[in-house]
Parts: structure tokens; sequence; C-alpha cells
């Protein structure tokens, strides 16, 4: 027996179709389409300063299952430095307002998540960076799992720099191991191992290569759970393999990354493949197994 359709206050229904599924409305003051429709309206009250981010971020907020959000630098409260990147620098913030998610036809308002959380802001201080290719890439792997959440971009109207608003963690793999091996059993170190490969396939199911995997790059809690482990994506690093697979006769290509992960061919000169990928995981593999990177050196060279 078929379910009698739902309707909202604006004419919407549940038979209805929104980024390709039907259309949900509960109770509560959820619509699909209410939601997507006051995104569009609101698409004139806010710009990045370039037309192809906010093309990109308005594209995203059509979609139901992902947005992509301009986050204003005001909402940002608390802002501290935790480090310096090739790129730029890392901040933690609390977000006071929250993030805006979606429409509530009850209310007449905006539901929002995350309100007086903490999130990461990387701000982007290098200008050869492209923040508009981050936006696509993100939007590339936004429902996989083990992948880190991006929320949105912003801007600092000091400097003029874009900003990437993530998810906080609260430190990497290599500084865990440090501080936690041995405490952890194989089951859990498995777990890990588990997580990570999970990135890897999840990247290969965009036809992407990540090539500067190491235990500097694996995010996690400071607590052990696999649902709170991921890899983040760069388009700084990550490449799309067909554009690689082009481009393998190039022996002067740029060469990057932590030493004891970038496999021989690469510091021959020859592209990443995803063969690459494997290799690097293998390093993290003997990392979690022994608690020591592969060829220690005093210091971890990153070129």
């Amino acid at each position: 027996m078929s379910q009698e359709n739902k309707y909202c206050p604006a004419g919407h229904s549940s038979a209805d179709f929104c980024s390709g599924t039907r259309n949900y409305i509960d109770f509560s003051g959820l619509c699909f389409l209410c939601s997507r429709e006051h995104s569009i309206q609101e698409f004139k009250t806010w710009s990045s300063g370039n037309t192809i981010i906010d093309k990109i971020i308005q594209e995203s907020q059509i979609n139901v299952f992902y947005k992509l959000l301009w986050i204003p630098y005001d909402n940002f409260q608390n802002i501290e430095h935790i480090a310096d990147g090739g790129h730029g620098s890392v901040y933690s913030a609390k977000i006071e307002n929250g993030i805006k998610r979606k429409w509530n036809f009850i209310n007449q308002d905006w539901v929002y998540d995350f309100k007086g959380n903490k999130v990461a802001l990387k701000e982007i201080k290098d200008s050869r960076y492209d923040i508009a290719e981050f936006c696509k890439a993100v939007t590339t792997v936004k429902n996989f799992n083990y992948s880190i959440n991006y929320y949105g971009i912003s801007k600092n109207p000091s400097t003029q720099n874009y900003i990437i608003v993530m998810e906080l963690f609260d430190e990497d793999l290599h500084n865990f191991l440090i501080k936690n091996f041995w405490d952890l059993r194989w089951n859990k170190k498995i777990d890990m191992l588990f997580s990570i490969a999970c990135s890897i396939a999840n990247l290969r199911l965009a036809n992407l290569v990540h090539c500067d995997l190491h235990s500097g790059n694996v995010l996690m809690m400071d607590y052990f759970d696999p649902r709170d482990f991921c890899l983040p994506y760069d388009p700084s690093s990550c490449k799309i393999e067909n554009d690689l697979i082009l481009n393998s006769n190039n022996k002067n290509n740029k060469i990057y990354g932590s030493i004891p992960y970038i496999p021989p061919e690469v510091l021959r000169g020859n592209e990443f493949t995803r063969k690459g990928d494997i290799y690097s995981f293998g390093g993290i593999m003997y990392e979690i197994a022994t608690a020591q990177r592969r060829f220690p050196t005093k210091h971890m060279i990153l070129i």
C-alpha cells in the first residue's frame, strides 16, 4: 500500500523530486524543496568576491545532500593560532551563530547546526593556491565516509585571504601514536588501518590520487573511534588520475611530501600514481605497527 503524500505550506509534495530523490517533508518543519528555494533567494545577499567561487557554492546549496556555505567572518569568535603550513595558517575558532543547514517552514526561519562549537580555519596565504579548485574538489568527495567535513568558505577582511572552514580535530596520527602507542591493542591498530584504507578507496571512486599521504596528514581525536578518523583532501596535492597518466612522460615533476612516504619512482621524477598512494599507505602501516617511520631521521624531512 502506497503512503499518502505529504505537503508543506508552500505546496511542495513528498512526491516531488529534489536533487534526484523524493522530496522529504516531516512534521518538524523540514522540506528539502523549501530549503533549496530559500537558499536560492539568498544568493543575492552575499558574495565571496570571486564569481567562480560564488557559482560553486550556489550549486552546492541547490544540492539538498551537501551544502558548502559562505560563512561571514564575524561569525567566528575566540580565534586561536594552531600551526603554520605550506599554504597558510590554521586556527581554531568558536562559530558563534552556528552553520545554516535547513529551512523550517513552521518557524519560517533557518535551523543552525554547531552553535557555539569549535571549527578549524585554514587561512590561505599562498597566492598560487586555487581556492575555486578546492571548492570543486570538496563537492566531489562530499559524501564519502572517513573524509573531513568542510563547512564552507570565508574571508579575512583584514588580509583579504580566503579561509576554508572545516571540522576541527585534536591531532594527527603521528602525534597520537607517540602518546598512545603502548596502550593500543592490535584490534585498534587494524581499525585505524581500515579507516585510512576506506579513505583511499573513496578517493579512487572519485578518480583521485592523494599524492601526499603520511601520518601527519591523518587527523583524529584524542580518543580513538573509527568514525572520528579522517584523511583531509587538498587539491594542491591530490590529482585526477587521468591527468597524471597524461603527464606520465614528464620527468620534471615537482616533488613534495614526507621522504619516508614518497615512492622511489616519484623521487626519480616520475608522476605520482595510485600505486604511489599504496606505497605511502605501506609507510603508515609500518608506523602504526612499530611507532617508527621507515628510514627514520632525526627530523622528518618535508620537500
